[in-house]
Order: C-alpha cells, then sequence, then structure tokens
C-alpha cells in the first residue's frame, strides 16, 4: 500500500492533500481491501476542496519536473552529447514517462533487447501490426472498442507472468487479429501475425523476427541459459555474452 501525501512536502498548515494506492490483489477476512477503503474515503470524506488541490499541484508542477529530473538528466550527459541529439524523455525512460508536451504519461510495456537490430525488428513488428488495426484489416474499429480493459489487463499479466507459453483463452480478443481459435499460445498468436503483416517489414528484420520467433522471449532465453540453480559465475558468463550480443549488434542465442 502506498500513501503521499502532498500538503506534507508543500508545509500546509491546517489543510491536507494526498492519495493511497492500494492494489486489487490485497484482501482481508475474505474481503477486497480496496473496495473497503474505497467505502470507508466516500463515506467520512467528499474530497480535497479545490483550492487545496491548486496548491498541491503547485508542488508537483513541469517546472519543478524539469528542474529536478531533466535538467540534471542534460547536465550529466552533455559531454557526451556534444551534438545534442539525444532526447530527455527516453533518456528518462523507466516504466513510466512523463510527456508533458503530450499531456500524457506512456507506459512502457516492451523493453530494450539485447541489440539494436532487435530493437528496430521488434518496433517494426509493432508498428506494422498498429496500423492493420488502424486500418481495420482484422477487425473495425467499433469491435476493436468493445473490448474492455480488464479483459486486455487479463492478458498482459498472464503474458508478464508466462511470457510466449502463455495461454490467451479470449475469444473476442483473438479475433481482434483474425484469429478465429477460442484459445491459443502467445508465441502461436505472434506467429500468426507475423504471417500477416510481413510484408510490411524490412527483409533483415524479417530474419531476426524469425529468429526470436523460434527462441522465445529474452527474458526467456535468459533462464533456460542460466538453469534451475545458476551460480554467481553462470550470470557473469551470460551477461557478459550479452554485452558481446549489444557490441557486436547480434541476438543471443
Amino acid at each position: 500500500i502506498e500513501f503521499c501525501s502532498l500538503s506534507k512536502l508543500a508545509s500546509f498548515t491546517g489543510t491536507r492533500c494526498g492519495y493511497t494506492v492500494v492494489p486489487e490483489a490485497l484482501m482481508r477476512g475474505g474481503m477486497s481491501l480496496r473496495k473497503m477503503w474505497l467505502r470507508r474515503q466516500t463515506t467520512k470524506f467528499n474530497g480535497v476542496p479545490y483550492v487545496v488541490q491548486r496548491g498541491a499541484e503547485a508542488v508537483f508542477t513541469e517546472a519543478d519536473y524539469n528542474r529536478q529530473i531533466f535538467e540534471r538528466i542534460k547536465k550529466d550527459i552533455a559531454p557526451f552529447d556534444k551534438e545534442k541529439l539525444l532526447n530527455h524523455f527516453f533518456l528518462n525512460s523507466r516504466g513510466a514517462i512523463a510527456r508533458f508536451d503530450r499531456g500524457a504519461i506512456e507506459i512502457r510495456l516492451v523493453d530494450i533487447q539485447e541489440c539494436p537490430a532487435a530493437d528496430v525488428a521488434i518496433a517494426e513488428f509493432e508498428m506494422a501490426i498498429l496500423k492493420s488495426l488502424a486500418k481495420g484489416v482484422f477487425a473495425s474499429q467499433m469491435e476493436q472498442r468493445e473490448i474492455g480493459t480488464d479483459e486486455l489487463a487479463k492478458i498482459l499479466e498472464a503474458t508478464v507472468r508466462e511470457a510466449e507459453d502463455a495461454n490467451i483463452d479470449n475469444a473476442r480478443y483473438l479475433r481482434l487479429f483474425g484469429v478465429q481459435a477460442e484459445s491459443i499460445r502467445a508465441s502461436a498468436l505472434l506467429a500468426e501475425l507475423f504471417e500477416k503483416v510481413q510484408s510490411e517489414i524490412s527483409a533483415d528484420s524479417q530474419k531476426i523476427l524469425r529468429k526470436i520467433l523460434n527462441r522465445g522471449t529474452l527474458a526467456s532465453t535468459i533462464l533456460r541459459k542460466l538453469g534451475d540453480s545458476p551460480r554467481h559465475e553462470d550470470f557473469v558468463t551470460e551477461y557478459a555474452r550479452l554485452a558481446h550480443c549489444l557490441s557486436a549488434n547480434t541476438l543471443y542465442e
């Protein structure tokens, strides 16, 4: 459970503003702790007054973020970026990226791979799929909008845990990609999608994607290489191989 008091940080006197994050998975006596907390809050509390919200907002402004995060990043990277080509948004790319230029927070779901060639290939694959979805190649825009966030979150959580071995058993989701099946492994879905969109992908990236689809995710491959009881030396060896992949721009296999 995460608590944050904005009013404490701003030294408010007599007024309060903060937030609480309660994970859905937490249970107490067979009941959802999140739901109990929400009921408690909505029963006893009617919300923070607008003027107090604006006061708290002033503590975490875009200017504050620029000063405390971006300006420091720019200063630290300056000796290595004499042509000023690097984008400060992506230099600060963690799990979530504050994009003030778009009024949004970008959530990163795909991490960087072992070499630039793999990054480019996966980016091409993603763009080809997204363009097909936008054009309604697999399913109409209406059908895409009808699927619920909870359904998508369940699939995301399964693939986070089990990667390419996750079983996707949401037939409505599968139909959005033109797959007429009740369930399918994530790896098989990706293979089908690759066959559908490969004409939109460069020849070099196609070769790399075929290897990745055959090999599996980078994380799964590392786990297989390390075995069930890895020693410290095993980690050193495999991560030295990963470092070589980065410098040589080759896949980890």
